[in-house]
């Protein structure tokens, strides 16, 4: 029997192909991998497509679960690789092709076409922040500019990076919003977890720990963060965990961030995470100082946990969060600081009844079976048509 399919099932199963450029840990590859999984038992055949392989964690959960293909881009030439993906699709003709993230949209959108596939969808994860590189500003450029004969629908996790992709071109009959979700019980707080955390840190039980989770990337503004560091106002003691890709040890560029900005704190880089639960479980404020972001995943997830959090208004954070108290102006160190210093300066019941809140609102909003749902029934109705 063929991976991804539901024994049981009478009814006739609908193909869903996946094209994405990898599944390394990212938010994008995150909610694609929790997906598939779950439609195992929903008459859904899923195929995962890679431009490259990896040997991540999340890439051996989703090939248990669901079939998976690698194009090996890195080692086989371009025209190979279009060449093998116009096979797969010719050869299996899904009912629908669902591509991730910009390289994908326009390469599935052009060779699915070209295969035959009459429904196609796009997903765009990103806020089109200025530090895209040339490439990928001019593959944005190029989708925009085809988006209304390669894609049936285009599908974005938040309003500002719907509004952005619209003002270049992007088609606004095919836009929709399908909001990102995840797993709560996944990421309810755990004292175990937290108990390893700290040990690992050898951080005391009263002692404050100020998490941060993501690439190393500019749109991060991680200099906004240290920068607040200087004018934080408590006088607890204080640690800060940096986790992500680009945040080990040898990162040049954040260890001249901690010597310049956070000489008095304890910094501690753990590098990419493959199970993020005890990460959130073990700190106590998780902060995005990003000065782009669309619909982060990880402050979903820090929500579920029952975190103190702190965000900048940027993307969708504002509206997810729903609580300005928290809410900073990007690239105001000063500002920053000031709502990191009210969380902590917040009262035991103040506390409670706001991570209360934060957790319901995740629950009855951002929950990964309120994300499956609006996808499968996009994908019912582009099958219908």
């Amino acid at each position: 029997m063929r991976k991804g399919t539901n024994p049981n099932s009478s009814k006739s199963r609908k193909k869903v192909f996946h094209l994405i450029p990898n599944l390394n840990t990212g938010g994008a590859e995150m909610l694609l991998s929790e997906m598939v999984i779950n439609m195992v038992d929903d008459d859904i055949d899923s195929l995962v497509i890679c431009f490259n392989a990896s040997d991540s964690n999340l890439q051996k959960k989703v090939n248990d679960i669901v079939s998976l293909v690698s194009l090996d881009s890195n080692t086989e030439s371009f025209y190979f690789v279009l060449r093998n993906l116009f096979l797969i699709l010719s050869k299996e003709k899904p009912d629908v092709l669902h591509c991730w993230m910009y390289h994908s949209n326009l390469i599935g959108g052009f060779i699915g076409r070209i295969a035959g596939i009459n429904q196609i969808i796009w997903s765009i994860h990103s806020n089109m922040p200025k530090a895209l590189n040339i490439r990928t500003k001019i593959l944005n450029i190029l989708s925009a500019l085809f988006s209304k004969i390669l894609t049936d629908a285009i599908v974005f996790v938040s309003k500002s990076s719907r509004d952005k992709h619209q003002k270049i071109g992007y088609s606004k009959k095919k836009s929709l919003i399908i909001n990102n979700g995840v797993q709560f019980d996944n990421f309810i707080f755990s004292e175990n977890e937290r108990s390893i955390l700290r040990d690992e840190l050898m951080a005391d039980h009263d002692e404050i720990l100020i998490g941060l989770l993501g690439r190393n990337v500019p749109e991060k503004d991680y200099p906004n963060f240290f920068k607040s560091l200087e004018h934080i106002n408590t006088d607890k003691k204080i640690r800060i965990v940096l986790a992500g890709q680009g945040m080990e040890v040898t990162s040049t560029d954040i260890n001249k961030l901690i010597k310049k900005h956070a000489k008095g704190f304890d910094i501690h880089l753990l590098g990419p995470l493959e199970d993020t639960r005890h990460f959130f479980s073990g700190i106590d404020i998780f902060v995005i100082s990003s000065s782009s972001e669309s619909a982060p995943v990880s402050l979903l997830e820090a929500m579920s946990a029952g975190l103190r959090i702190v965000v900048t208004d940027v993307g969708d954070c504002k509206d997810i969060l729903n609580d300005e108290r928290f809410v900073s102006e990007p690239n105001n160190p000063k500002d920053l600081a000031e709502k990191i210093s009210g969380s902590i300066l917040l009262s035991t019941d103040s506390k409670e009844k706001t991570l209360n809140k934060f957790k319901e609102r995740v629950r009855s909003k951002y929950s990964i079976d309120v994300m499956q749902n609006n996808y499968l029934s996009l994908y019912n109705r582009a099958i219908k048509k």
